[in-house]
Formats: C-alpha cells, structure tokens, sequence
C-alpha cells in the first residue's frame, strides 16, 4: 500500500470553500443579529466546509465529516464583547482564518466542493 503524496495531503486539507459561522444555539447567528442579544447569551465561533455548512434553513448539521470543522470558540458571553478576547475580536480572527484557508487552497490548486 502506497501512502499518499504531501501534495495530495496539503490539497485535501486545504480543499474549500471555507466559511467562518457564527451561532447560537445550533442556528446560524447573521452577524447583525449579534446586537439583538442580551450579555449573558452564548454564541460559538467556528470555520466550516462542505458536510459541515449551515442549510439553507439557517441551521447546523447535526453530522458531519469531521475535517470540515473547526471549533474555534465556544460558549463566548455575548457581553464580553470588548476586550481583546471578547466576541468581537474573535469573531475577526475568524473570518481572516476562513480568508487565509481559501487563499492557501487557491494557492496549492486545492479543488473547491
């Protein structure tokens, strides 16, 4: 048996497009909607493709392929929205992290889904 090539590998990884999601309770949190929710509410941050992107209904896959998601932050107080570790920033960093993992896979020539 033949293990795959580094290239094949950093193409499957990088294969995309990679969406950064903001959510609350399971559902797809619209990033204008982050307003309307009260301090002590709880939203997760994470970057997702393929098998693990919200449906059209604006919910979350309840499975899987485990390599389409990554979990940045979870259970983040909505009022911890300004210091440098609040939802805010994180939700920042997410989005330039989802940015950086389609331009890395553009890059290698990682195939889209």
């Amino acid at each position: 048996m033949t293990s795959p090539d580094t290239t094949t590998i950093q193409a499957e990884a990088l294969r995309g497009p990679w969406q950064a999601v903001l959510s609350n309770r399971g559902d797809v949190l619209p990033e204008s909607e982050l307003s309307y929710l009260e301090d002590d509410d709880e939203v997760d941050i994470s970057i997702r493709r393929g098998s693990a992107l919200p449906d059209g209904a604006g919910s979350l896959p309840g499975t899987y392929y485990g390599a389409d998601l990554i979990r940045l932050w979870e259970d983040l107080y909505v009022g911890d929205r300004v210091d440098d570790d609040g939802v805010d920033a994180c939700w920042v960093r997410a989005k330039a992290m989802s940015a950086g993992l389609n331009a890395a896979a553009e890059r290698s020539g990682a195939k889209g889904e």
